[in-house]
């Protein structure tokens, strides 16, 4: 939790250096505020005045302010770090440096409005540069999938129609990222939270699908054949469905686990009790977190009758409350490897439960799960 709020301190100040730095060079920060950016919370200052700045080196300044600030912050955290031999200080400043060593890397890719790609956009002095690029890429897309008719390039580099076709997939797999994230975070914390993860796919899907429809209909209305959209289309969706039943995926479960006085155990919460625990699984145990989830030890897991009781709320969800206990099931006894003699008191265990083709994954872990109610049949 300390972690956490350190890293919420350094994005606010990440975001103030951008304002900080516009003034500096006689701009102004217009509003400040908070918002969901790719479906993560995060801190914004308005610097769209910066481009009133005559000199793009200023430009380019001030949208690297803010990663400059998880820099020099990832700096000094490994620095202490190497002087603060505890362990659990230890571990934390090292989460924290690389933490701001992967908020940096995100920053700077261009392909998203990060602040890497306002930097680019500043030092090559092109407006509006991914939004040109992209079109760029779309037409490309329309001209060989669809006969489309060869259009002028609205961004005049040599790295116009790469640099679209990479800003069309790279906020798509963020997203994707973000959801996977959310509901690995967010598993076994009952149906009120299931009903929340599905909400959240239902809602990425059918803006997925909205996009699309779009830029068919955009393909279209350019004049090209209609039974050929309609064909390419149809053979593109019958490749994605085939792709999905030919692709093997292991299946995983994430529950939790309570190392007990002389034992460890595998836990469940207490409204959804919905998987089938697999005799002689195997179990890989972590920590339970919000930003990161550290391997701690493996085990074998061996099936019990399940057996209500109470457990700390870290071992269902990534938050840390002591003294808070919840109601969970113990479902399974847990023969932990030899070599794991010192576990956490309690986190996060990612179980094997098999293997399934895509379409089955995804809809298995995306809304069966999360939606199961106790008792059901798997």
């Amino acid at each position: 939790m300390v972690v956490v709020v350190v890293l919420s301190l350094l994005t606010l100040l990440h975001e103030c250096a951008h304002g900080l730095m516009l003034t500096r060079f006689g701009g102004t920060a217009r509003r400040a505020g908070f918002m969901l950016f790719y479906l993560t919370p995060a801190f914004f200052v308005d610097v769209t005045d910066g481009w009133r700045l005559r000199d793009r080196r200023q430009r380019v300044a001030v949208a690297l302010a803010g990663p400059a600030v998880h820099a020099v912050a990832a700096a000094v955290a490994l620095l202490v770090a190497v002087m603060l031999p505890q362990p659990a200080v230890h571990e934390a400043l090292l989460l924290v440096a690389v933490s701001c060593v992967g908020v940096v890397l995100l920053n700077l890719i261009p392909f998203v409005r990060f602040d890497g790609y306002i930097a680019l956009m500043s030092a090559v002095d092109e407006p509006n540069l991914r939004v040109r690029a992209m079109r760029d890429g779309t037409d490309l897309l329309a001209r060989v999938l669809f006969g489309a008719r060869r259009s002028n390039l609205r961004l005049e580099r040599w790295w116009s129609i790469p640099f679209g076709l990479a800003s069309l997939v790279a906020p798509a797999v963020l997203v994707l990222f973000a959801v996977a994230r959310a509901v690995r975070a967010l598993a076994g914390g009952g149906p009120i939270l299931g009903v929340l993860v599905v909400a959240l796919e239902s809602v990425v899907v059918l803006a997925a699908v909205s996009l699309l429809a779009r830029a068919l209909l955009r393909v279209l209305r350019s004049g090209v054949s209609r039974l050929r959209v309609i064909s390419v289309s149809a053979l593109l969706v019958a490749s994605v469905v085939t792709a999905g039943v030919l692709i093997p995926v292991p299946v995983t479960a994430t529950l939790g686990f309570v190392v007990r006085d002389d034992h460890v155990v595998l836990v469940q919460a207490a409204q959804n009790v919905d998987v089938e625990v697999p005799a002689g699984a195997h179990v890989v145990l972590m920590s339970s977190g919000i930003l990161a989830n550290d391997q701690v030890g493996t085990a074998i897991a061996r099936p019990r009758r399940p057996t209500p009781t109470k457990v700390p709320l870290d071992a269902l969800l990534p938050v840390t409350a002591a003294g808070v206990s919840v109601p969970a099931v113990v479902v399974a006894r847990l023969e932990v490897a030899e070599e794991n003699d010192t576990l956490p008191s309690a986190g996060q265990a990612r179980i094997g439960l098999g293997v399934r083709n895509l379409w089955q994954t995804l809809w298995t872990t995306g809304v069966t799960m999360p939606l199961s109610l106790p008792g059901s049949e798997k």
